[in-house]
Parts: C-alpha cells; structure tokens; sequence
C-alpha cells in the first residue's frame, strides 16, 4: 500500500506499507506456524537514482497457531532394585545418600507444537525425598530418557524414564507420609499442568558420623555401648540393626529420647514405622509400647594424660525446665564411672559405686566417692550447663557415662564434655 505519493522537487517519494498474510503462507506450505521474519526489499531506479538496493529486515518472530498447551498423564516414583543404600539408627532402618530410584512419567503430549524450548521441556521435582530437581529435554539434558518423542509438531504419548536420580543432599532428614515427585510439561509459551505421584511413607537420614571423645550431637551411634560399657573398651560397640527393647533410649532426629515419644518430620507423634520404607531387612519397629525409662551408655574419652579435678557438660535439647533443674529433679539422670585414677577410689566400668550428677549436690562434708555418697553435681551449675567434681579423686583417661531419661517430655540434642 502507497501512501503520502507526490512530487519532492526533481524525485517523488512515497510511504509504503507492507502486510503480510503469513497465516496464509504456512497453509500453503503445509504448516502450523514456526518461525518467520519479512524482508522488505527496494530496487532503486538507476537511470534517474543511482544504483542499489534499500532493505528492511524485520526481527524473527513466532507464529503459532496451536492453542494446547503440554500435558503429561501420570508420574511414578520407585526404588531402584538393587541400587539403594541404607542405614540403621535404634533399629530403624534409613533411605542414604546415593540411593537410587526409579521416575516414570507417561503419555507426554504435544511436548512441541508449532514451537518448543531449548531446554527445560520437562521438570521433575521430588518432594521429600532430598533429590534435585531435574530439567530435561528431549533433545538436551536427558534426552536419553525420552522415548517415543520426535521433532513433529502433532507428537503424542511420549513417556520418560529416569532410573538412577539419587539421594544426594547431605545433613537431610525425612520421616513422614508425604514424599512423592511431581512432573511438568513446559513449551515455550506456557507450561502444563503439574501431575504428582502418590504419597510414599518413607524414612531419610543422610547425616554422617559426628560423635566424638568429648561431644555427642545423636547423629549416630558409633560411641554408643552395651550396658558393659563394651566391657571397658572405649570404641562404640551397639547393634543398630537390633530393634530397641524396654529401658533402651531411642536417637532419631538428633535427639536421644524416649522410644515412644518419636516423630515425624511434620513434628506429629508416631513411633510405629512398620508401614515406612526402605524395608530391606524386614518391616521397621513400632515403637508404641516403648514408653518406660530409657537409658543410653557411652564413654567419654580423655587423651590428654592428664588428672582432672571436674568437668562441665553442656546440654542442648529439650527440658521440662532446663538440664540442671530437672538433673536435681532426677527426671534426668546421669551415673559416671572414672576410667582410671592415680588417687584411688571410684574406677572401672563394672564399679558398683557410680557417682551421680542427678540428686543432690555435691557436699564436701559427706562425699566419699559414690561408695556411700557419689553426688557431684556442683551449686554453681545452672541452666544447661552443669559443673561437676570429683571432690579430691582425680579422674584420668575420662569416665563411663549411663544417661538415664525418666521423663518423656525430655529431648536431648547435644552433650559436649570440657574437663578442668
């Protein structure tokens, strides 16, 4: 269309307008839609302008016709046979790090129609189960996972398949019912529907080993002992595997507890995981009936040589009131028993005669070393952190240690052991 056409003095000019019906042009060649640019060409008149050629290039666009947008029928999510990697903590057994699973997701449609991303064409999040979430593409990232997908704009019931997405978050925790992965098909205009797969009642723990000499975080249980202190070996010798018995305190979630007062990540109490996978080694515990005075043993450890006067423990958890209240209270008790002394008295873990943090203080007048009074606990202790002494009997190598909880509204988080 010309507009604007009149005499400039020895020229003329003009305006010109340029529609195209591009619609018109993809139905002759066949198609939908794609992506098109118009270049706008004018051919000078050399015998009286010169010689050459004005061009106008308009920016590539898309035209696309197609009004659906992707869809994806169903997502699945299972363990990998044979490629799961577990772990037991008071006899339950934990999903780790690098154990695999298995994602199905079925009856991709219209992935790409007239249009389709680069990349990110299908995004998989797993909720719950401490995997990353994964962007894939037919043709990039993942694209060996597809099958039955091609370039066709009309293409329909694709699937994809995953069969290694792994645990890989560390210091991760998940105990609950509510773990499953969602699936969502994008194209380049707009994305589909998220479709989630049922909810799994599964257990997670990634955490490593983080007791050591001094400090006890319920991490793990590799310093936790037999009631015999591992007959005087200081190394850790409890069965994880072994579901807990009465009196046996429970380590879940960090905490040292009580085995009846367990539960889920959602902070909801539930000590049956009978119903919770991974099972490899049978269905896990319930733990309902556990609900009596749980004791936890282990040995604290002193390389430095050295005679000790007292210690302090700090605490960190959760107390009726706080850790030296309710050790006066004896809603918490803790028995120790010296490893070795060079003056004599209260030593050995097969001694009869434990001194006492719970009770009563510490009294100067009566203490005899545990064999008619053992109570160390000093006056100056208060909140969670407790003072204790050895009232004239030095304490060499460290000391045998039984925590005793007798009230199931105590949680303990972590003990940490400084020696004076």
């Amino acid at each position: 269309t010309i507009s604007g056409y009149a005499a400039d003095t020895t020229r003329f000019k003009a305006i010109p307008s340029v529609t195209v019906d591009i619609g018109a042009i993809f139905t002759s060649l066949g198609r939908q839609g794609g992506r098109y640019n118009v270049v706008i060409s004018q051919t000078v008149d050399t015998a009286t302008d010169g010689s050459g050629t004005y061009t106008y290039t308009q920016t590539s666009v898309f035209y696309d016709t197609n009004p659906n947008t992707p869809s994806v029928a169903s997502t699945t999510i299972a363990e990998t046979s044979g490629s799961v990697t577990t772990k037991h903590l008071s006899g339950i057994e934990y999903y780790t790090t690098g154990s695999q699973f298995t994602v199905d997701v079925t009856q991709i449609d219209n992935l790409n129609r007239n249009t389709a991303r680069t990349s990110n064409n299908l995004s998989i999040t797993f909720n719950n189960y401490g995997i990353s979430t994964l962007n894939q593409s037919p043709f990039g990232s993942g694209s060996a996972n597809f099958s039955g997908w091609s370039n066709a704009f009309d293409n329909t019931n694709a699937s994809y398949q995953k069969t290694d997405s792994s645990i890989s978050s560390s210091s991760f925790r998940y105990r609950g019912t509510g773990a499953n992965v969602s699936a969502q098909p994008r194209d380049t205009w707009s994305s589909g529907s998220t479709v989630s797969s049922s909810n799994a009642s599964i257990l997670i723990d990634t955490y490593g080993t983080t007791s050591t000499d001094l400090i006890e975080r319920f991490d793990d249980e590799n310093r936790r002992q037999d009631s015999t202190f591992n007959t005087g070996a200081t190394s850790g010798n409890w069965n994880s595997t072994t579901s807990l018995v009465s009196g046996e305190a429970l380590v879940l979630d960090g905490k040292l507890q009580i085995p009846s007062t367990a539960t889920l990540s959602d902070g909801s109490t539930n000590p049956d995981f009978s119903s919770f996978s991974p099972t490899s080694g049978g269905s896990n515990p319930n733990y309902t009936s556990l609900s009596a005075a749980s004791n936890y043993y282990r040995t604290i450890v002193d390389t430095t040589g050295s005679s000790r006067a007292g210690f302090t423990i700090v605490f960190s958890g959760d107390f009726i009131v706080d850790a030296t209240t309710d050790l006066a209270n004896s809603n918490l008790e803790i028995f120790i028993s010296k490893i070795a002394s060079s003056t004599g008295g209260n030593t050995g873990y097969n001694n009869p005669f434990f001194l006492n943090i719970h009770g009563a203080l510490y009294n100067f007048a009566t203490f005899d070393d545990g064999v008619t009074n053992g109570q160390i606990r000093e006056g100056s202790s208060s909140g969670n952190t407790v003072n204790c002494t050895f009232g004239g009997f030095v304490c060499e190598d460290g000391f045998y240690m039984r925590i005793r909880i007798n009230n199931p509204s105590i949680k303990i988080d972590t003990l940490t052991v400084s020696f004076s």
